[in-house]
């Protein structure tokens, strides 16, 4: 990931970097504005938005948005007594600068995920329009809902009277189950968890949250007293997006929070529209339509050669494994599409699959480098092999997959890079 931190003053922008530093996240500082022929490629502009600079930290948001080499995410950075303004629509998310030990990292990577997404949706669209593809409706805004579980706090009815300013509404939980209750029966935009008595409970629920496919993305307050900072740690490992404390004044906190439900709603517009789309688009197994994964490619591949960013390529090849029995044709194709859907379950939303040949199954992953290609072949082989394919059940296999990863040349077209995936992979069947 790579990051310039930018401010108007070059000791703040010093402190900004020292800030990331500390954390573990390394970062090229600049002050002022970047002349455009610099084309520094930097995934995340960091800008600095503390009260004195947010008139310039704005100008220099809608500056570079419009610039050829724009990041794929601009993002204000302040302290935590200075929250997101409500009008933060120059900046792609807001993080706080000194956040404890843990957070920055894991908002910096949500935030390029979010910045990735965001990106592919906008390209889908325009690919399935190149098509004569119907694209799907932007789904309808509905009020705020977020969810506190634990005793009652003074945080809790600041959070009840502000959501209520805001046509939203706050559920209360004050027993665990009773939480777990609530968030399977309904959908909510933030969870709030009380720590300050039975930090225990409140740790696991946490980490139960991250561990939740549905449910993992929820920003989550943890209430900690001010001098627990083993459970401040444990509540950060667990995927915690703000920690508040009992004795200070709860409305910053809040802003931060609701700043969190805004992005968050935004980026389950995103999500929502990728998955529409691929039903628009669909071919065998839930995968893309090969003819819009080909025609998608190409423009993938225009886009990363204008960005300097890299596009990786994952081709996958099932075959059966040596002294395998022969499968018919029947069982084979049955075999193809379970494996198929499965690995379209353990990518990314914003990463395209399809079944590009009988038994190859193709994965693009925008924004991403052989490296991560390599993880993503990895994993899909490792989960494919250790089910049922790989004893051979139900009359094929046992399965295994073959895997070639390649990342975008300088000047290569999308169907060129599509060529060299399939290159490594034998022309003859692979029952033969």
């Amino acid at each position: 990931m790579r990051i310039s931190v930018r401010s108007h003053d070059a000791r703040r922008a010093r402190d900004l970097q020292e800030a990331l530093g500390v954390a573990g996240i390394d970062s090229v500082a600049l002050v002022g504005p970047v002349h455009e022929r610099t084309r520094l490629q930097d995934d995340i502009a960091l800008i600095d938005a503390a009260p004195t600079a947010l008139a310039w930290a704005c100008d220099e948001a809608r500056r570079i948005a419009h610039s050829a080499s724009r990041p794929i995410a601009i993002v204000a950075a302040s302290r935590a007594e200075d929250p997101p303004v409500e009008d933060a629509s120059a900046f792609d998310a807001w993080i706080q600068i000194d956040a404890p030990e843990g957070v920055l990292e894991q908002e910096l990577t949500s935030i390029q995920r979010r910045a990735a997404a965001r990106t592919e949706l906008l390209r889908r669209i325009e690919t399935a329009r190149a098509l004569g593809v119907a694209t799907p409706a932007p789904e309808p805004n509905t009020p705020w809902r977020a969810l506190y579980i634990g005793d009652p706090s003074p945080f809790f009815l600041a959070q009840e009277r502000a959501l209520a300013a805001l046509d939203g509404r706050l559920e209360a939980a004050f027993s665990s189950f009773m939480g777990f209750d609530f968030l399977h029966d309904a959908r909510f935009d933030a969870v709030t968890l009380n720590a300050t008595r039975d930090a225990a409970t409140a740790l696991a629920l946490c980490g139960a949250l991250r561990r939740n496919a549905r449910l993992h993305h929820l920003p989550t307050a943890v209430i900690v007293n001010r001098d627990d900072d083993a459970t401040v740690i444990g509540a950060v490992d667990r995927g915690a997006t703000l920690i508040v404390h009992p004795d200070e004044a709860p409305e910053p906190k809040l802003r931060w929070l609701f700043d969190k439900v805004r992005r968050g709603r935004r980026h389950a517009h995103v999500e929502a529209g990728l998955a529409a789309l691929k039903c628009s688009c669909a071919g065998r197994a839930g995968l893309f339509d090969p003819g819009f994964f080909t025609e998608h490619l190409t423009r993938l591949s225009e886009a990363a050669h204008l960005s300097g960013r890299p596009l990786t390529l994952v081709a996958l090849r099932a075959c059966l494994a040596p002294g395998a029995r022969l499968a018919n044709d029947v069982d084979w194709r049955r075999s193809i599409d379970q494996i198929a859907e499965l690995a379209g379950r353990l990518v990314r939303a914003h990463d395209g699959a399809a079944l590009v040949l009988e038994d190859v199954i193709a994965i693009a992953l925008p924004e991403s480098s052989v490296a991560e290609g390599r993880r993503t072949a990895e994993r899909v082989s490792g989960v494919v092999e250790c089910t049922a394919f790989a004893s051979g059940e139900g009359g094929v296999g046992p399965i295994v997959l073959e895997h070639s990863v390649v990342e975008l040349n300088a000047g290569e077209s999308g169907r060129g890079l599509l060529a060299r995936a399939l290159d490594p992979f034998p022309a003859e069947g692979a029952r033969a």
